[in-house]
C-alpha cells in the first residue's frame, strides 16, 4: 500500500492542458480476440476521418507547451491507409507518436512504411511466446506466425537509428500466467525489440459497471482467478526489471497491478489511481472524452482549449473527485504518467524542462521547414528561456532571423552561438556574413561593421 500513499500525497496535476491523448481512429479490426468486442461492433465515423484527427492533433498543438504523447488506437489502426499523414500530423506538432497494433496487418510494404515513416513507437501485441496461448486469445491459428514474420519485416526495414522502437505489449491473462518470465527472457535476448509493456485486463466485454464483471463467464478463460499466483508472477517481473530487464513499467505500477488483481472494481473507485484528468480522448465520430465522461465533438464551434478549460470541463472533474467514474476509460491503471505523478522518476510521460526545451526545438524546426520563420523564432526563443547556454538554440532564432530580413538579431544571436561553441563559427560563418552585410547596409555609415567583422 505503500504506493497508494504516495499518490495520495503527491500534488495535484496542473490542469492546463492534457498530458497524454488517446486517438481512436476505428473500431474495425481484423481479430476476434477473447478480450475485446471491437470486430463485433464495427462502428466508425462518418465523412473524413483524417480531417477529423488532423483537427484535433493541430488543436491539441494550439495549447499544449510539453511534448505530449498521442497514442494511436483501434480497433486495428493499420487499417486505415492514412495513418501515415496522421504520424507526420503529430511529429510536425511536436507530439510524439505511438501505434498499438496486433500485427496481422504487417506485410512487407507495411513494415517498410512504418520503419521510414516519422513514427516514434510502434507496440506489438504478443501475449505469449507459446502460439497456441497467444493464437487462443486472439482468435485465429496462424496469428503468432504473423507476428513473428512482422518482426523480421520491421528488422529488415530499420535502416537507421531514428526508426521506431519496436516494444511488445502484454495483457497478465489466466492462461499465459505461466509463460510470462519467458517472455520477459525472449526480449531481453532479442537484439531488435527494445522493451515489454504489461497492461492490466479491463472490462471491454461486458457493459460498463457491470457488477463483478471479471467473475462473469465471458472472463472465464480470461480472468487469473488465482490471484496468490498473479502476486507470484509480477512479483518476478519485479524482480527482473530491478535486475535490469527490459521492461517500461515503474515498479510502482507493477506492484499496483497486483492490488488491482485482487479485486478490480474497489481498486478502480478505493484508489487515487482511477481518476486523474489529463488523459483526453478522441473517437472515430469525432466524440471527445474526459476522464471517461464526454466533452463534446472535435466538430462543435468551441475550440479545444475552449472545452479544456470550460465550465463543463471543471463539473466533469468535480463529478469524477465526489463519486469516480464507471468508464473503463478512467481506469488509468494502464498509464504510467499516473504513477510517475506518484513521485517516482521512472520513465513515462513527463513534463519535465528537458521535455519543454525538446518540444519547443521540434515545433521550431517543423515551422523552420515549412518557412514559417517567424512561428519558428518564437518557439526557439521559448526554449532559450529555459537554455539560455544551448548554441543550437541561438542558431535557430539566428537563422530564422536571417530568413526574416531581422539582420541585427540574426548578428547578435550568430555571436552568442560561437561563444558557446567555437566550431559553429565554421560551419555558419557564410550566414552570419549575410547577416552582418544586411545589417551593415540598414546603418547610417554603410559598409563598415562588415568590413571590419569579416574584414572584406
Amino acid at each position: 500500500m505503500k504506493n497508494l500513499r504516495a499518490l495520495k500525497e503527491a500534488k495535484p496535476f496542473d490542469p492546463s492542458w492534457p498530458r497524454y491523448s488517446c486517438a481512436l481512429i476505428n473500431r474495425s479490426c481484423v481479430l476476434p480476440c477473447k478480450m475485446c468486442l471491437n470486430w463485433k461492433n464495427q462502428v466508425d465515423g462518418p465523412g473524413d476521418k483524417f480531417k477529423y484527427f488532423k483537427k484535433y492533433i493541430e488543436s491539441l498543438a494550439d495549447f499544449v507547451e510539453y511534448p505530449m504523447e498521442i497514442n494511436i488506437m483501434g480497433g486495428e489502426p493499420l487499417m486505415e491507409d492514412w495513418i501515415f499523414d496522421l504520424i507526420e500530423v503529430i511529429e510536425e506538432s511536436g507530439f510524439t507518436s505511438i501505434i498499438s497494433t496486433n500485427a496481422y496487418l504487417i506485410d512487407d510494404k507495411k513494415a517498410k512504411q512504418i520503419m521510414n515513416s516519422s513514427l516514434r513507437v510502434l507496440g506489438i501485441s504478443l501475449d505469449s511466446i507459446d502460439s497456441k496461448i497467444h493464437n487462443f486469445y486472439r482468435g485465429k491459428p496462424d496469428v503468432t506466425q504473423h507476428t513473428f514474420e512482422a518482426l523480421r519485416l520491421l528488422e529488415k526495414h530499420k535502416l537507421s537509428s531514428r526508426a521506431p522502437v519496436v516494444d511488445i505489449l502484454t495483457l497478465f491473462m489466466k492462461k499465459n500466467l505461466d509463460g510470462i518470465i519467458e517472455l520477459v527472457k525472449w526480449v531481453d535476448k532479442n537484439k531488435f525489440v527494445s522493451n515489454v509493456a504489461f497492461a492490466a485486463l479491463l472490462n471491454s466485454i461486458l457493459p460498463s459497471g457491470t457488477e463483478n464483471w471479471f467473475n462473469r463467464d465471458e472472463y472465464k478463460d480470461i480472468w487469473p482467478d488465482d490471484a496468490k499466483k498473479v502476486h507470484e508472477v509480477i512479483d518476478e517481473v519485479i524482480n527482473m526489471k530491478k535486475n535490469g530487464s527490459h521492461i517500461v513499467n515503474p515498479v510502482s505500477q507493477l506492484e499496483a497491478f497486483k492490488e488491482y488483481y485482487k479485486n478490480p472494481i474497489e481498486f478502480i473507485y478505493s484508489t487515487p489511481y482511477s481518476i486523474r484528468d489529463f488523459v483526453i480522448e478522441m473517437e472515430p465520430t469525432g466524440e471527445l472524452y474526459l476522464s471517461g465522461y464526454r466533452l463534446g465533438s472535435i466538430n462543435d464551434p468551441e475550440t479545444l482549449k475552449e472545452k479544456w478549460h470550460s465550465k463543463e470541463a471543471d463539473k466533469i472533474r468535480e463529478t469524477v473527485a465526489k463519486y469516480g467514474s464507471e468508464s473503463s476509460r478512467s481506469a488509468l491503471i494502464n498509464f504510467i504518467c499516473v504513477f510517475q505523478e506518484a513521485g517516482n522518476s521512472e520513465s513515462g510521460c513527463s513534463t519535465t524542462e528537458k521535455d519543454f526545451v525538446d518540444y519547443q526545438s521540434r515545433k521550431g524546426f517543423n515551422c523552420q521547414k515549412q518557412g514559417d520563420y517567424r512561428q519558428a523564432v518564437e518557439h526557439f526563443k521559448k526554449a532559450l528561456e529555459k537554455r539560455p547556454d544551448s548554441p543550437d538554440l541561438h542558431i535557430g532564432v539566428a537563422y530564422n532571423s536571417l530568413k526574416l530580413e531581422d539582420y541585427k538579431t540574426a548578428t547578435q544571436e550568430y555571436e552568442k552561438a560561437f561563444q558557446l561553441n567555437h566550431k559553429f563559427r565554421e560551419e555558419f560563418i557564410y550566414n552570419y556574413n549575410d547577416a552582418v552585410r544586411g545589417l551593415s547596409e540598414m546603418l547610417p555609415d554603410n559598409g563598415k561593421l562588415f568590413r571590419k567583422e569579416t574584414g572584406k
